[in-house]
């Protein structure tokens, strides 16, 4: 991975991991032209999307960030107590303020 060292006050920067994680629901466009006057052909030719992943009932954004944490210390053979910070991005928080990085303060 690269380093980022930009000021030697500041050490070693790594990116050791990555990860993604999307719900298991899926919302077709067949699905959707069943609730409205819509088509698969229509949506696809205009937006190019086929399908769309739905979270659950019990699933918040930070539980789909969770899962992507688990995964990217997986991939990078880390476990939670070895990271100094996780960052998350999203535009759906689970909260209209900004309360994530208490969320996450803690990793595992």
């Amino acid at each position: 991975m690269p380093e980022i060292t930009n000021n030697p006050n500041l050490g070693t920067i790594q990116i050791v991991g990555t990860g993604s994680y999307v719900p298991s629901k899926i919302l077709s466009n067949d699905d959707l032209a069943k609730m409205v006057d819509t088509s698969d052909e229509w949506i696809t030719s205009r937006t190019g999307i086929k399908e769309r992943r739905i979270a659950g009932d019990a699933e918040a954004t930070s539980h789909l960030a969770t899962k992507a944490a688990e995964q990217a210390m997986e991939q990078a053979g880390v476990s939670a107590e070895e990271l100094d910070l996780i960052i998350v991005a999203t535009i759906s928080p689970d909260l209209d303020s900004c309360k994530r990085p208490h969320i996450f303060d803690h990793p595992g």
